[in-house]
């Protein structure tokens, strides 16, 4: 592969904003962390968010509607965020651009969300440490007590490899340990301070130095056509658009958290979401040529904990003056494991979002509001965009149609366990299907259709255990709001809004549909207690004008039967239908929202249970398994009887705000997804 070199520019650090840039240089095991240096040799810095607990993050990334070729930059966008939540690693990774003479932008862009998005520091000396030329490509380090970078390619003259000869130059380069050998995407199961080391006394025998995975440093390792992209440099008539193993590596060694062991409960995940033409979001895009000659990331950050720092903020920006190259083209399916089937109960994350009971509900008629206070069922049409799946599949993201509220979900104690995350927050669900005018470019004389949902199968864990459903079809989306049984609430800030499939179970076999007879089956003994602001007054009492399970943990609750799966919600981005010329709706412009997290929603249909048929059930409620039971129902809530709640959805929702309660519909219940793939 021939390659050609782009011009030159120089950055450096800036009190604690430390700017990175990806400038000329020739093509670059773990790599190394923004912030690091000598000193802190030990720096292990951490995407926005992380402050030492473990858990999903939520990164989003936006285009400031105001850049240059802000629209150029949406697909490119959306794939350099799939490749990064994917961190898949792969040999070859570097490819001909089919445009000759350019600079991908989207291979440069992924550079630079490396230092924004996750703290990567290049992986070479780079332009920072002022050497010129080759020796740039020199494995990262400090120039140690001389205060003079040593530069010695060793035996085999490949500046960058195992053999260089550094002097008193120090590391700054996790690598492998037992291989320090960067290019090789096949990776362990376990990354962590326990397999990866940065000081070079931990090298396997005879290697001197770290090597770092730039372009001719795997080729002579046997990985042809490959380089870490957190290598400085660019060239034209190329495109990179893939991660390299060292780069994969990197991620998931910070992942590990504060303690740098794997599998402890400090580990983080990261998903990164694309939160449209804004500038409300944690890293932004932009071209400004007034901070770059090239292109650069500025990213704040703050140390939490000794060595570990996380960024603030960051943002990331370009020159307009090179001849860049913005790939059209919505990158491949998003990669997923196969669903994992066991019958054996899997641990399960820490929820970080409510249970939550549904109420079939609508709006009250109120003739002092406009359209009698419902929600207008016409053209108002919204871009949804599910953050488990990715922006390549056909029908996603996509535009739909928001018809009617037909639920309020209020947050609920599911087994006198914890307390409410977020007593406040609620849920309106509304009846959403595919818009007119899909999320497709305009063909004239129309817009495309909006895409029907594909079916697919998904792999959950909640506190039940492992179950996989199969979504046939988008049903609705849920909107938070507030809820006051006495006056209108105010709004509710940004909260994650989610969209949902009508889903049923699989025959395979889990811990919640156990093996019957060579297939799985749903259990029927699936029975968990609910308390909320509802319940707590329905369920006081039962038929019979007793406490309810008195001198237990759970008095007062209801005991529901979970029966069947009905319905799966997932966390989206929402946006503006956009698009020129404009499409129809009659929805607000500007309430776009990203999710604040990144757990699902596993809806069960419920009723109340007539008799204790689970031994859990059971101990808890001081009842024996088999005992009748006489639960009162839900009090309907209405404004005739002057008891409807009053109600406010956000994100400039117009409607409703009151709602009559009619009956208990679903339990949703906080669950992680593992997998999603295609249903047979």
């Amino acid at each position: 592969m021939t390659r050609t070199r782009t011009a030159s520019h120089l950055v450096s650090a800036v009190g604690l904003a430390m700017l990175v840039a990806l400038a000329t240089a020739s093509r670059a095991e773990a790599g190394a962390f923004i912030f690091s240096g000598e000193g802190d040799l030990d720096v292990i810095s951490h995407p926005v968010g992380y402050n030492g607990a473990g858990g999903p993050l939520i990164v989003s990334v936006c285009i400031d509607p105001t850049s240059a070729n802000a629209a150029d930059m949406v697909i490119p966008t959306q794939n350099i965020i799939n490749t990064m939540n994917n961190l898949a690693p792969a040999s070859p990774n570097v490819t001909t651009l089919s445009m000759p003479g350019a600079t991908d932008w989207e291979s440069v862009a992924l550079h630079e969300l490396g230092h924004c998005g996750f703290a990567f520091a290049h992986v070479n000396a780079a332009t920072e440490s002022g050497l010129s030329g080759n020796n740039r490509n020199y494995t990262k380090a400090t120039d140690g007590v001389d205060n003079s970078f040593d530069t010695d390619d060793g035996v085999d003259n490949i500046i960058g490899s195992a053999d260089d000869v550094r002097d008193d130059d120090v590391n700054l380069h996790w690598f492998r340990l037992g291989s320090n050998n960067p290019c090789d995407p096949t990776l362990p199961a376990t990354i962590d301070s326990t397999t990866y080391a940065r000081n070079t006394a931990s090298l396997p025998g005879g290697d001197l130095f770290a090597a770092n995975a730039d372009f001719t440093v795997c080729n002579d390792l046997g990985f042809v056509n490959t380089e870490a992209i957190m290598q400085q440099g660019t060239f034209t008539n190329e495109a990179q658009r893939g991660l390299a193993g060292d780069d994969v590596a990197t991620a998931r060694l910070g992942m590990a958290g504060l303690d740098e062991i794997q599998g402890t409960a400090d580990d983080y995940t990261v998903t990164f979401v694309y939160a449209g033409l804004t500038t409300s979001c944690d890293l932004v895009i932009d071209f400004d040529n007034g901070q770059t000659g090239f292109a650069v990331c500025s990213a704040n950050a703050t140390n939490f904990s000794g060595d570990h720092w996380s960024v603030t903020t960051g943002n990331m920006f370009y020159n307009t003056g090179a001849n860049w190259f913005f790939n059209s083209v919505p990158a491949g399916p998003t990669v997923t494991p196969t669903p994992t089937v066991t019958p054996t109960p899997t641990v399960t994350p820490t929820p970080q979002v409510d249970h939550f009971v549904m109420y079939k509900a609508k709006g009250s008629t109120r003739i002092d509001l406009p359209n009698n206070g419902k929600f207008p069922v016409r053209d108002y049409n919204l871009l949804l965009d599910d953050i488990e799946l990715s922006n390549a599949d056909v029908d996603d993201p996509e535009n739909y149609q928001v018809k009617r509220e037909r639920s309020l979900l209020v947050p609920a104690v599911k087994n006198a366990g914890a307390p409410l995350f977020d007593a406040d927050l609620h849920y309106i669900r509304y009846q959403i299907k595919e818009a007119k005018e899909g999320a497709g470019a305009f063909v004239a004389p129309s817009y495309p259709k909006a895409q029907k949902h594909e079916k697919r199968v998904w792999s959950l864990l909640n506190q039940f255990g492992t179950i996989n459903v199969q979504t046939k079809k988008v049903e609705a989306m849920l909107v938070p709001a507030a809820k006051d049984l006495v006056a209108l609430p105010p709004a509710p800030g940004n909260h994650t809004h989610y969209i949902c499939y009508q889903a049923s179970a699989t025959k395979d076999v889990t811990d919640q549909t156990p093996d019957a007879g060579g297939k799985g089956k749903f259990r029927k003994d699936l029975q968990a207690y609910f308390g909320d602001q509802f319940l707590d007054i329905d369920c006081a009492l039962d038929r019979n004008g007793l406490p309810s399970f008195p001198g237990s943990p759970v008095a007062g609750n209801c005991l529901l039967n979970l029966s069947k799966v009905k319905s799966l919600c997932t966390p989206i981005v929402k946006a503006d239908v956009g698009g020129a010329p404009p499409r129809v709706t009659v929805a607000p412009g500007g309430s776009n929202s990203i999710p604040t997290s990144t757990e699902s929603l596993l809806c069960y249909q419920v009723k109340l249970a007539s008799k204790v048929l689970s031994a859990d059930a059971a101990l808890l409620g001081n009842v024996s398994v088999g005992d009748s039971l006489k639960q009162s129902k839900h009090v309907k809530r209405s404004l005739s009887t002057g008891t409807a709640p009053h109600t406010q959805p956000g994100n400039q929702f117009p409607a409703p705000l009151q709602v009559d309660t009619k009956k208990t519909e679903f339990a949703c219940i906080p669950s992680f997804v593992s997998a999603v793939v295609p249903a047979p």
